[in-house]
């Protein structure tokens, strides 16, 4: 049967790639001999994929962002660089609080 013989992770990026919707992706799979458990067992995994890989993305960009703001605030505290003081204060301050706020909200949303 072809359930047996799927790679997942193949299937899954395909389908990102090619942006399907549930409806293509459906039509897709009863073409290649699946049958509705299995489909809807696949779309699931499929739809928790997707989530893992936005949630991953947000953790990533809420440690940048911390980062960013860690770093402004060392170098506006220690004066590292008095000449830019100005855009590590107010300039990187806002990148890294921008990026940890757009990583929280994939993450939580």
């Amino acid at each position: 049967m072809a359930e047996l013989n799927i790679n997942q992770v193949e299937l899954f990026g395909n389908w990102m790639q090619n942006k399907y919707s549930e409806e293509q992706i459906t039509n897709d799979l009863e073409q290649q001999g699946f049958i509705r458990e299995h489909i809807t067992d696949l779309l699931r995994q499929y739809k928790k994929h997707k989530l893992d890989i936005r949630t991953k993305n947000g953790f990533i960009l809420i440690a940048i962002g911390s980062l960013l703001g860690f770093i402004s605030c060392v170098c506006t505290v220690y004066e590292i660089l008095p000449e830019f003081r100005n855009i590590i204060l107010y300039g990187l301050t806002t990148i890294g609080i921008s990026m940890a706020t757009l990583g929280g909200y994939l993450v939580f949303e």
